[in-house]
């Protein structure tokens, strides 16, 4: 992976951010992505929300652990900048609506920006509905 693709999660643009994130995501390079996940919890505003563009995927491929996959989506449903709150929302898809992660969406479904309300929404929707086929085929 070239260095030059993890420097851009820094980027003053957020498009240049999340085709940055994309393409580790995508290229499948290990180093890489274990990159992003570290950038999860990095001081720097830019690189989380960067890397959390990827939050859905990460977990998907399994390179959050499933013991600690959870807490570090309600963790980030708490930040500050509403498009990491957005991301994290959107991952909820991973969990079962019950308990703590309903109380995630719940929480979601009130918050102050109208984008994350609108994921949770969404995310509440694509959970019913991946429910009602499990149950009824």
């Amino acid at each position: 992976m070239a260095p030059q693709v993890l420097d851009a999660l820094d980027d003053r643009n957020d498009t240049t951010r999340h085709f940055a994130a994309l393409t580790v995501i995508h290229g499948g390079d290990k180093v890489g992505i274990q990159a992003l996940v570290g950038a999860l919890d990095s001081e720097e505003h830019r690189v989380v929300e960067g890397a959390s563009y990827v939050l859905t995927e990460l977990i998907s491929i399994g390179a959050i652990d499933e013991a600690v996959a959870f807490e570090k989506v309600r963790v980030l449903s708490r930040n500050i900048d509403p498009k990491v709150r957005r991301n994290a929302v959107r991952a909820m898809v991973h969990f079962e609506r019950r308990g703590a992660a309903r109380e995630v969406l719940d929480a979601a479904l009130e918050d102050t920006d109208p984008e994350v309300r609108d994921a949770a929404t969404r995310t509440r929707e694509i959970v019913r509905k991946a429910k009602a086929q499990e149950l009824f085929g």
